[in-house]
C-alpha cells in the first residue's frame, strides 16, 4: 500500500506544496472565492492592476475572506490585463 505522503506524480514540487492549504480550506470558502474570482475576471479588461486588486479585495472583505498577500497579488497578475 503506497504512502498517503508520497507526492502525487502529477504535480510538480510547488503545486504539491499547496495542496495542504487547500485541503484545510472549506469547501463552501473555495467556491465562494472561485466566484469572486470569476466575477473580477469578467470586468479586469476594464480595470487597471490596482483596481483589480482593490475590487477583489473588496469583494472577498465583504464576503469575511482573507487572502494572504502573496496569494491576492499571484491572483492579480492572473486577472489584471498586461500593461501596453
Amino acid at each position: 500500500m503506497k504512502e498517503h505522503t508520497e507526492p502525487n506524480r502529477g504535480l510538480d514540487d510547488s503545486q504539491a506544496a499547496q495542496l495542504p492549504a487547500l485541503a484545510d480550506r472549506p469547501l463552501e470558502e473555495i467556491e465562494a472565492v472561485a466566484e469572486v474570482l470569476v466575477e473580477v475576471r469578467s470586468i479586469s479588461s476594464q480595470l487597471t492592476p490596482n483596481e483589480v486588486r482593490a475590487e477583489l479585495s473588496a469583494r472577498l472583505d465583504r464576503m469575511g475572506l482573507r487572502l494572504p498577500d502573496a496569494d491576492l497579488e499571484e491572483l492579480v497578475e492572473q486577472l489584471a490585463p498586461a500593461p501596453q
